[in-house]
């Protein structure tokens, strides 16, 4: 069970890169689209949750 109803999973880092290809095509076969996320920097996350 994942459990998304009660937690929102999300990702950053300390240097920011640009999506990858072969990942945005991975999770579209997977019937997820991700095209349109953004890398995040890690204190932007961290507003988020304050």
């Amino acid at each position: 069970m994942l459990l998304g109803y009660l937690v929102e999973p999300c990702s950053a880092g300390v240097e920011l890169h640009p999506l990858d290809p072969g990942a945005v095509s991975i999770m579209a076969e997977a019937g997820v689209d991700i095209s349109r996320h953004r890398p995040q920097p890690l204190d932007e996350l961290r507003l988020n949750f304050l």
